[in-house]
């Protein structure tokens, strides 16, 4: 929305973003409720970016590790997060996760959409190794984004580490 604001996006990109925000969580979590103990957390990915409530979901238990080639990210995002836009919302994000997440390795521009304060992003759901698969491909029947990102880990010095 940035992007828009500032005369960059075009109008393809601009309805993609905003059909990913008019897309509700709702259908999601209809699907993980019939998985039942399966299911160990959720959170929607809103105003505080992916780094910080995958660091919330993380607690002092566990670490996140997430596979940057996996994230789904919308088209053109990438390329905006490299040539143009860097919010005050994400610097503050990023700032916040200081100390509990590791990035290195990871391109500036990817950093930022980790920390990007989305407006209706979509659901974070933590469920078990042998049903993670069934979820996901239940969930993209509503949300072709659906995308398996990584794996809850044994608890390490930080508590998302982004590969």
């Amino acid at each position: 929305m940035a992007a828009l604001r500032g005369g960059q996006a075009e109008a393809e990109t601009v309805k993609a973003a905003t059909d990913s925000m008019e897309r509700l969580n709702r259908y999601a979590a209809e699907k993980f409720a019939s998985f039942g103990e399966a299911v160990h957390a959720c959170t929607d990915v809103t105003g505080f970016g992916l780094g910080v409530h995958a660091s919330e979901m993380a607690a002092a238990a566990h670490t996140l590790l997430i596979d940057s080639a996996s994230l789904p990210l919308l088209e053109g995002a990438l390329g905006f997060a490299e040539n143009y836009y860097a919010t005050a919302a994400g610097q503050r994000n990023r700032n916040f996760m200081a100390g509990k997440i590791d990035i290195t390795g990871v391109p500036a521009a990817l950093q930022e959409i980790l920390f990007d304060p989305q407006t209706s992003g979509g659901l974070l759901i933590s469920v078990a190794a042998e049903s993670a698969q069934k979820l996901c491909d239940a969930v993209r029947q509503d949300d072709p984004a659906a995308a398996i990102i990584g794996e809850v880990i044994e608890r390490k010095d930080m508590a998302v580490i982004v590969v």
